[in-house]
């Protein structure tokens, strides 16, 4: 018996490890078994965070029965979260975490060799399992601490959903529906969204850009559950990244001297912001009036699908503003606040990792760009809450580089002298990113490019 598909856009729990008779599985050791159900049971529905999916409790897990280089991945996987949830901090060499890291890294090495053997000596590989492949390396290059090979697996990826695409829109029209390409191309365009949010002077790969009226024109009046409502925002997101790296050259610049396609596209992905928060907000009146019991994850999701909408758009309308001056995060910094704490109220921060966005990053920002000293404490106060790895972010290690601010800004000892506030901004933006802690440098020196030496002040208070 495998398990049963939940229904469209419904949280699923985990698989139970014995519906799925690994024991019918030849050649397995017991080390692999144990691994399987590890995966099973602790990871599978832990993996996707506050997202709604069941890619991981469903999809893959049931590839795992059927597909040996779809299974080799996910035990490197199984592994190395094993690995982080047993203790977070590096290992001392010689003990057994350590000897846990190198079965893991033998496990990843063999899981690489057998995915390039598949593709390069199979008839006819499956792009979807060479995807579940490399979401499941994906993960596990996250939780090794390897960010940048991440990043790659994630545009190697990508580059097989866009074939995948182009192959689909040829077949004639009544045979384009592709569930195992919708779902895939729908996670990867959330792990592309999210490689960016970590390094953002990358332009994300899989943005869907709608000529006339931009993703506006497409979206629905009202969305049917938070799995759609989540896959368009992560294109709206992307097409606002996009928006702010290409126009990044033209900060601070009066309106008539911006090239005018920027302006247009920008006005067009506000559009879209917009567009979005009325669909989602005819989601959340029909959640109102509904007998429906949701779950406590299903309205955790709800806040922080919220906060990442309102944070890209406040980003969006900070580094654009076509009339007077003012701070987004200053106005809107309570309000984000709210939802992150109730977030954290139905859904505690309780697991080791996680392949979402999640809550650091918008919080991160915000301890960065409001100027309210109570926003900011009670920001910084939440990060703390947050104690796993959220994808390419560690929020640890972002606290640490806000204290790292607070200290600086009090005279502390490890002030640089005569560079001023804006050097001290850079030395812990690099500090930050020597330790991976999903903090860019370019958006510390964006605080700084923003407002010049009175606003990097009140971002150190």
């Amino acid at each position: 018996m495998r398990p049963s598909r939940p229904a469209k856009g419904s949280i699923s729990p985990a698989a139970p490890a014995s519906s799925l008779q690994w024991h019918d599985v030849k050649n397995l050791s017991t080390t692999e078994r144990q691994a399987l159900h590890h995966f099973n049971t602790f990871v599978a529905s832990r993996l996707v965070g506050y997202l709604v999916s069941d890619l991981w409790t469903y999809t893959v897990a049931q590839r795992c029965y059927s597909t040996p280089v779809v299974r080799s991945a996910v035990l490197a996987l199984s592994s190395a979260h094993l690995d982080l949830s047993i203790n977070p901090l590096s290992p001392v060499p010689g003990s057994p975490k350590a000897a846990r890291g190198i079965a893991t890294l033998q496990l990843y090495n063999e899981a690489i060799a057998d995915l390039r053997v598949y593709i390069t000596e199979s008839d006819a590989p499956s792009r979807a399992d060479v995807l579940l492949s490399c979401a499941a390396l994906i993960c596990c290059d996250l939780m090794r601490g390897d960010r940048e090979q991440a990043t790659k697996h994630v545009d190697h990826g990508a580059a097989v959903v866009r074939a995948w695409q182009r192959e689909v829109v040829k077949r004639p029209a009544d045979c384009q529906r592709d569930e195992d390409f919708d779902e895939l191309q729908a996670f990867f365009s959330a792990l592309d969204l999210h490689a960016t949010t970590f390094d953002d002077s990358r332009l994300p790969s899989l943005c869907l850009w709608h000529r006339d009226g931009g993703m506006a024109s497409s979206l629905p009046t009202k969305f049917t559950n938070l799995q759609q409502a989540q896959r368009y925002l992560v294109q709206i997101q992307s097409a606002a990244f996009v928006d702010l790296i290409k126009s990044a050259p033209h900060k601070f610049q009066r309106l008539p001297q911006i090239p005018v396609d920027l302006v247009l596209r920008r006005r067009m992905t506000r559009a879209s912001f917009e567009g979005w928060s009325s669909a989602f907000a005819h989601l959340e009146t029909e959640w109102l009036h509904s007998a429906k019991a949701h779950s406590r994850k299903e309205q955790a999701a709800l806040f922080v699908l919220k906060m990442h909408h309102l944070t890209l758009q406040l980003l969006l309308d900070e580094s654009f503003q076509e009339g007077d001056f003012r701070r987004p995060f200053d106005e809107a910094g309570d309000q984000l606040l709210r939802w992150a704490e109730q977030a954290l109220q139905l859904l505690p921060s309780q697991d080791c990792f996680s392949i979402d966005v999640g809550l650091s990053p918008p919080l991160f920002l915000l301890v960065l760009k409001t100027t309210h000293i109570s926003v900011r404490q009670r920001g910084t106060a939440l990060l703390a809450c947050v104690q796993k790895l959220e994808g390419w972010h560690r929020p640890q290690v972002m606290l640490q580089a806000v204290n790292d601010l607070a200290v600086w800004q009090a005279g502390g000892d490890a002030q640089p002298v005569g560079k001023g506030t804006a050097m001290a901004l850079e030395y812990v933006a690099e500090n930050a990113s020597n330790l991976n802690g999903g903090v860019k440098r370019s958006l510390w020196l964006d605080v700084v490019d923003d407002a010049g030496p009175t606003a990097v002040q009140a971002v150190l208070q």
